[in-house]
């Protein structure tokens, strides 16, 4: 019967470096490439938690620095951009792990890279949750993690989703994107059902958008534009901007936008009329052209007869020069009528 003994592993002693005295070693796993985008971000991080995983460094040779980083390539870069910006200076004292034995080194190359489970971004989402229901404010994860407090917020939103949205996401069902628009909705448990299809295999963008925008009201209404924002917000309008930058502002006051439309409108009617045109206005009934006209796009040219077909083409002509002329006019400038009406005749 053979004895089998166990060698327990000799452990990495710590010692603090300065970061003038802290080089990247050739030999790290990352060595050719550059600091990726994530890095700035890990610097703030870094600035308002300190650096929470010790570097592993080994000794360095004659022609390097003191120490050389064999793992924490990042830590190092965000440490830079801190000392670059004039944050910290050569002088901040590093806690670094030395690799002091060939196996030692060997292990701080190969193993932090090999034997770390990725975090999926739906376990981040949860853990910030979890601080929300721990009662720390958003000002305070923000702080502790040197994020931006709308990172945060973003965060927060995406972490009230019902269970299963984040469930479809850590299974790949639903993408990142997807999940923001979840949590644009008010109804958790409409949140739950259109989940739950994702989960099935049967989810579609389309339903996401035709909930959410369904009964939205944004600064695209086409009558947003003779209106504008300044003339909007002055008469009390209050506006709605997306949490994540990615839909158009919502406008809160419908009623202000069909008020002030109706008086920036007020001159093309009367214009109209002289012309010999009746105008009507309605509340949501949109636009359409006059009885007896056609609506340009749409007219069907199989049955006209060759004059009507060049009648129609010089329209199509004056109409597409009208619109290239308009598209530098402020159609939310006071005199903007003198301008656009001329182009309408």
């Amino acid at each position: 019967m053979t004895d089998t003994q166990t060698v327990s592993p000799t452990r990495m002693d710590e010692i603090t470096v300065r970061l003038g005295d802290l080089g990247l070693a050739p030999e790290n796993l990352r060595f050719q490439e550059p600091a990726d985008d994530g890095v700035p971000q890990l610097a703030e991080t870094v600035l308002a938690a300190g650096v929470l995983i010790p570097p592993i460094v080994r000794a360095g040779l004659k022609s390097e620095q003191a120490f050389m980083t064999l793992d924490g390539r990042r830590r190092r870069f965000s440490l830079l951009v801190l000392r670059d910006r004039g944050d910290i200076d050569d002088d901040y004292p590093v806690v670094c792990k030395l690799a002091a034995s060939k196996a030692q080194q060997a292990a701080a190359i190969i193993l932090p890279n090999a034997e770390v489970a990725p975090v999926h971004i739906a376990d981040i989402i949860g853990a910030i949750g979890k601080l929300r229901k721990a009662k720390m404010d958003t000002a305070g994860i923000a702080r502790a993690l040197g994020y931006a407090e709308l990172e945060i917020k973003r965060l927060e939103a995406l972490s009230a989703v019902h269970p299963s949205v984040l469930k479809a996401l850590r299974l790949g069902k639903l993408n990142l994107k997807q999940v923001r628009l979840f949590a644009r909705m008010p109804d958790k448990k409409q949140q739950g059902e259109l989940a739950e299809t994702a989960l099935d295999g049967h989810f579609h963008d389309y339903q996401l958008h035709q909930v959410i925008n369904g009964s939205r009201l944004t600064i695209e209404d086409d009558r947003f534009g003779l209106v504008g924002m300044a003339r909007y917000t002055a008469a009390g309008g209050r506006v709605e901007s997306d949490l994540f930058a990615e839909l158009a502002d919502v406008l809160l006051d419908p009623g202000k936008l069909q008020d002030l439309w109706r008086e920036r409108a007020a001159p093309f009617v009367e214009g109209f009329k002289q012309l010999g045109l009746a105008v009507y206005i309605g509340r949501d009934a949109g636009f359409r052209a006059p009885e007896g006209f056609e609506t340009l796009p749409y007219v069907y040219p199989g049955d006209l007869t060759d004059e009507t077909k060049a009648v129609l083409a010089a329209a199509r002509q004056r109409v597409a020069q009208a619109a290239r002329d308009l598209g530098g006019v402020d159609l939310a400038a006071d005199d903007a009528a003198l301008t656009i009406f001329p182009l309408l005749q």
